[in-house]
């Protein structure tokens, strides 16, 4: 009987939708899965503010590629658009100045930053010292 076949058999067996290696139920799943992922994740860059980014730095990140990633880190001096595949006459490799980058200005702060407070470094340490020193003798009087 057709509709007594076990999931996992029927995934394996369905034919593959054109363009993809998956058939019909299986690529349903999966999509379900990832945007059930996407939507339940609190840190998706994607989520609307105030968890997510602003629009500005949304289109940011959007803008750039892996060759871009690739080009600003590994001193490149050239790449394939697309990185993921190897170049090729629709893919061709291109100097990493015309890759779109991310512009990191998006991400200034206007805002003045907080007063900063005294820390503990080489030059304050003896004084810190003078001072539990003194503590410690107050306390044993």
């Amino acid at each position: 009987d057709p509709r007594d076949i076990d999931l996992f058999t029927g995934l394996l067996t369905e034919k593959s939708i054109s363009g993809s290696a998956l058939g019909p139920t299986l690529s349903c799943i999966l999509g379900r899965e990832f945007q059930n992922l996407k939507e339940g994740d609190s840190y998706w860059y994607e989520r609307p503010e105030p968890q997510g980014f602003p629009k500005e730095q949304l289109n940011e990140i959007r803008k750039t590629s892996l060759s871009a990633v690739l080009c600003a880190n590994l001193g490149l001096k050239q790449i394939q658009i697309d990185a993921f595949k190897v170049p090729a006459s629709n893919n061709l490799a291109v100097p990493c100045t015309v890759v779109p980058s991310i512009d990191l200005t998006k991400w200034k702060s206007t805002a003045p930053l907080p007063p900063s407070k005294p820390g503990i470094n080489k030059s304050s340490l003896p004084e810190i010292m003078r001072q539990l020193a003194l503590l410690d003798r107050k306390n044993k009087k």
